[in-house]
């Protein structure tokens, strides 16, 4: 098939399409895919609940929702003939009980080769699910799988992205615990007000890694030591078992550190020294004021009152964006580990089941 001429007409709030798709032959000899995109609410049920009716022979059930008016549904392959039904697949992502792998089994001639690739499909969804389950919980988004495509855009699928990041995963440079769509919105409204203003931004930030080159803890000469690192140590010292064992903290062989207390003191009081830094208070309250002219931008506001020294990462808000989800995946290292460990088992096993399922 070099090209597909769908047009539809009075199809379940669809008055009318008309277009024509190129699946010409690209690279490698593969043929193109061809991804059609709607806001919510517009088109994408109907359209696949059309071509469902359409490819089960219920033609006559298609029709306008409103008007009642008798849909028409035109599938025509390289200007000829219309589609094969039995060619047309339609994945029911909103049914939480649709079995995906069962239906694009149905393609697989061999039975024995079907058996496989079910069995493979269903082990790699059932522990993909057991993570995105959690993921929800930790990044309080409802989303997770087509959030993490999209700002992982350069990779193909979930365990591909899992993979590729299983390092910074189990060694996550630093750690975030806010709600991800108060930052990355859906309507990208963060995203304009940082491109809108990053002159401010950029002022905030070199303010802001002025203060922490200069500070007494956090360190001189590019140290690598910031805030995440302090957090490392404020936590493992929590329960005082290091101090009750007759240790200490000794910093620049000026000022000892004997509990868990004066190491969470030492850390608050660095920030709010910092935080209220004259120079840095006035580029904040510039930007303040322009989130306060902004009633969509509530939720983003109240997030800075109280991670203010975020700002600095935000300005390089893609990079932030993939961080900000290797922190929430770093919460389930044992759940990432294993999931790539079976992804990276059986992606071999499944190239050979669909290389087989080809011929």
């Amino acid at each position: 098939m070099k090209q597909l001429h769908i047009k539809l007409k009075n199809c379940f709030g669809i008055k009318s399409f008309d277009r024509e798709f190129s699946f010409v032959k690209g690279e490698n000899d593969q043929r193109n895919s061809v991804f059609i995109y709607a806001s919510n609410g517009t088109m994408k049920t109907s359209f696949a609940s059309t071509l469902k009716k359409f490819s089960e022979g219920n033609d006559d059930e298609i029709m306008d929702r409103v008007s009642k008016e008798k849909g028409e549904v035109e599938l025509i392959v390289d200007g000829k003939d219309q589609i094969d039904k039995g060619r047309i697949l339609v994945v029911d992502g909103d049914n939480k009980d649709y079995d995906s792998s069962a239906k694009i089994s149905k393609f697989l001639a061999s039975p024995k080769l079907k058996d496989q690739y079910v069995s493979i499909h269903k082990e790699l969804s059932e522990g993909k699910d057991k993570l995105m389950t959690k993921l929800k919980t930790t990044s309080k988004s409802k989303d997770c799988e087509s959030e993490l495509l999209e700002t992982f855009s350069d990779s193909v699928n979930i365990f591909e992205i899992l993979k590729d990041s299983k390092d910074r995963i189990l060694n996550p440079v630093d750690e975030y615990d806010f709600k991800y769509n108060v930052v990355f919105d859906k309507g990208g409204k963060v995203k304009d007000f940082v491109d809108k203003n990053l002159d401010d931004l950029e002022a905030y930030q070199q303010q802001y890694e002025t203060l922490m080159s200069n500070s007494t803890f956090y360190g001189r000469n590019n140290s690598k030591f910031g805030t995440y690192q302090a957090k490392q140590i404020e936590r493992s010292t929590s329960d005082n078992s290091f101090f009750e064992a007759g240790h200490k903290i000794v910093l620049g062989n000026e000022l000892e550190l004997d509990s868990n207390t004066s190491v969470s003191d030492l850390i608050n009081n660095e920030r709010e020294s910092i935080l209220s830094d004259p120079d840095l208070r006035v580029i904040f309250e510039r930007i303040d004021k322009k989130l306060v002219a902004n009633n969509q931008l509530r939720d983003f506001r109240n997030f800075l009152e109280v991670y203010p020294e975020l700002l600095t990462k935000i300005l390089a808000y893609e990079d932030f964006q993939k961080e900000v989800w290797i922190s929430f995946l770093s919460k389930h290292k044992d759940d990432v580990d294993a999931l790539v460990e079976l992804y990276e088992e059986k992606k071999e096993e499944l190239e050979e089941v669909n290389r087989r399922a080809k011929e």
